[in-house]
C-alpha cells in the first residue's frame, strides 16, 4: 500500500494550491495594476513636462 500516503499528499497539496492560487493571484494581479499604473502616472508627468 505505498501508494496510499503518496495520493493523500498529493490530495493535500492540490486542495492547498486550489486555495493558495487565487489568493496568489489576486496578489500579483493587484501588484501588477500597481505597478501599471505608478508607471502611467510618472510617463504622463514626463509627458506633462517636456510639453511645458
Amino acid at each position: 500500500m505505498p501508494d496510499r500516503p503518496a495520493h493523500g499528499l498529493s490530495a493535500a497539496l492540490l486542495a492547498c494550491f486550489v486555495v493558495t492560487a487565487p489568493v496568489e493571484a489576486a496578489d500579483l494581479t493587484r501588484s501588477l495594476l500597481g505597478r501599471l499604473a505608478a508607471a502611467s502616472h510618472s510617463g504622463m508627468v514626463v509627458l506633462n513636462n517636456l510639453a511645458t
